[in-house]
């Protein structure tokens, strides 16, 4: 049901001269004196206001449409919040009035509240506009408009100075508290405008001192080395990364950066690195910033900081480095509470260390973990899947493709609700049968535990495009590997109770459960026209396609 809403256009439509608010009537009514009058600056915001509000509503009034299951470089979505809350809201709908008395309008909290703090949270001009309009809306939209702060620590043209920021929260100190989120960039001599290369002294100054920061990132390119940030710069980060608020530190494109640092910061939940970590101190002068970070902290019995979400990306031999180092006893951070797990492969690519790694890692969060995407390429399109993995070392077991997959199982994982996989392959026949790894992921899902999973993304790589052929011999040649059948079987049959699993007895039968799974988002390359991908899918996913389980998403844009 949509929210009601019940307003008249003409008040809305006019031009008016004045704009008076409830806080000013109130203050009439108790002082004498005359209602405060507010000058409207822009007469188009009650019309932009209007049709966001009529807008917010239908949307909500509808079906949502499920966004794309693998965005390439993009955080796992939020939860949203209800409309109906009205929490640490006033008891009553702000009314605008204007000066024919007939024309009111009055909006519910809890529409304005949505539009503003979740449809717009990321539109600066749009919140500054609405901030002139009238007192609630600047008291909503300040905390939004400031809450994100760009610091340069190297002056740079047409950037803002830290002197100018200075001297803006100097004289208005009550923003501070609205910071939230610092973001770092220009962080080496080389991005400098001036001969001298020198840090921009105001801009530190200004970091190490926001007290209700709560989130950092430090963003480098061409993955560029943290020994080549100045000393400063770097005193400066460790700084605000003791921030007894600080919960999330993200680092892009930055090579040799020192994870051990972030045992210093106490208050961490969410890590996101996109760069290449240094996990243990190099020289002496590593040994004295990590003490330096931690020294507060006794060196027996430290207790762990609980991470609740973990982002990475970069190459496999790093990525086997830092999940050694997590799962040591040398390590502060604990990922047995990770709630959201995304791994991506950026550079070098090794199989068997990605997939041994990934297992790991699977394996200490297994309990909690709810969302996971991860990269599931094979060694290579002309691999045969019952062979010994190419790059495993002579010296240890002898393991198949087959085998290596295995090691992830998606059935030992009894909160995940949401699976984002990658996958290439050279056509969608699929002769090597490749498509069967993915399926062997899913061979325990309702078997252990009833099954959670809701929505299942596949991104798969394409490389060669299909050709146009007669539909019986497309049909044949799809089925002809039988792999796509083995992964309809085993994603249509997850939510009955199996019995047993590889070698295990589930003695009570109760675990059986209704079908969970809501959705299977698959987006494929080099497949332009969306209707075509929708008939092959619908030829290779039949009983999915029969439920109406299958979504077929757009090409990315950015693929040729």
């Amino acid at each position: 049901m949509p929210h009601l809403l019940s307003f008249q256009l003409a008040g809305l439509m006019e031009v008016d001269d004045s704009l008076y608010t409830e806080d000013a009537a109130v203050d009439s009514r108790c002082t004498g004196a005359r209602p405060r009058r507010v000058e409207r600056v822009r007469h188009s915001s009650d019309r932009l206001l209007l049709k966001l509000c009529t807008n917010g509503l239908a949307r909500r009034s509808q079906n949502k449409t499920p966004s794309s299951p693998i965005p390439p470089s993009a955080d796992l979505p939020s939860a949203p919040t209800s409309c109906h809350s009205t929490s640490n809201l006033p008891a009553s709908p702000p009314t605008i009035l204007s000066k024919f008395v007939s024309a009111t309008a009055v909006l519910p909290l809890e529409v304005l509240n949505s539009i503003v703090t979740h449809d717009l949270k990321h539109d600066i001009p749009t919140l500054k506009s609405f901030s002139l309009s009238c007192r609630y809306f600047c008291g909503k939209t300040r905390p939004l408009i400031f809450s994100r702060l760009k610091l340069y620590m190297h002056p740079s043209y047409r950037k803002t100075r830290g002197i100018e920021l200075c001297e803006l929260l100097t004289t208005s100190r009550h923003l501070l508290p609205y910071i939230k989120h610092a973001m770092l960039f220009n962080l080496f001599p080389e991005d400098s405008c001036q001969s001298s290369q020198k840090e921009d002294r105001e801009a530190l100054r200004m970091l190490m001192n926001l007290p209700a920061l709560t989130k950092i990132s430090i963003h480098s390119y061409n993955n560029k080395p943290w020994g080549s940030v100045p000393r400063d710069v770097q005193l400066a980060i460790k700084t605000s990364l003791r921030g007894k608020h600080v919960s999330s530190v993200e680092v892009i494109a930055m090579s040799d950066f020192p994870v051990y640092l972030l045992e210093g910061c106490r208050s961490l939940k969410e890590l996101s690195l996109a760069a290449s970590p240094s996990c243990y101190p190099v020289t002496d002068k590593d040994g004295v910033a990590k003490k330096t970070m931690t020294f507060p902290l006794p060196q027996h019995n430290r207790t762990p900081i609980h991470l609740e979400k973990l982002n990475l990306t970069m190459s496999t031999d790093k990525l086997a480095e830092l999940t050694d180092w997590i799962l040591s006893d040398n390590c502060a951070l604990d990922v047995s509470r990770v709630k959201g797990l995304q791994i991506r492969h950026r550079a070098g690519y090794s199989f068997y260390k990605h997939q041994v790694a990934v297992s790991k890692l699977l394996r200490e969060c297994s309990a909690t973990l709810e969302e996971l995407e991860v990269d599931v390429y094979t060694p290579g399109h002309a691999v045969d899947i019952t062979s010994r993995c190419p790059d495993q070392l002579e010296s240890e077991e002898a393991r198949t493709v087959e085998d290596v997959y295995k090691l992830l199982d998606i059935g030992r994982l009894p909160c995940l609700r949401r699976l984002s996989l990658s996958l290439g392959l050279p056509d969608v026949y699929d002769k090597r049968r490749h498509v069967s790894l993915l399926a062997q992921m899913f061979r325990n899902c309702g078997k252990i535990t009833s099954s959670r999973l809701e929505e299942i993304g596949i991104f798969i790589w394409i490389t060669n495009p299909c050709r146009e052929q007669a539909e019986e011999d497309l049909r044949k040649r799809l089925v002809q590997s039988g792999s796509w059948e083995m992964l309809d079987f085993l994603l249509s049959t997850m939510d009955q109770n199996g019995g047993s699993v590889e070698g295990e007895c589930v003695a009570s039968p109760s675990l059986a459960s209704k079908g969970r799974l809501k959705s299977l988002k698959i987006q494929l390359t080099k497949i332009k026209n969306r209707d075509e991908a929708a008939h092959l899918m619908n030829i290779c996913l039949p009983r999915l396609t029969r439920r109406g389980l299958v979504h077929v998403q757009d090409r990315l844009q950015w693929i040729d």
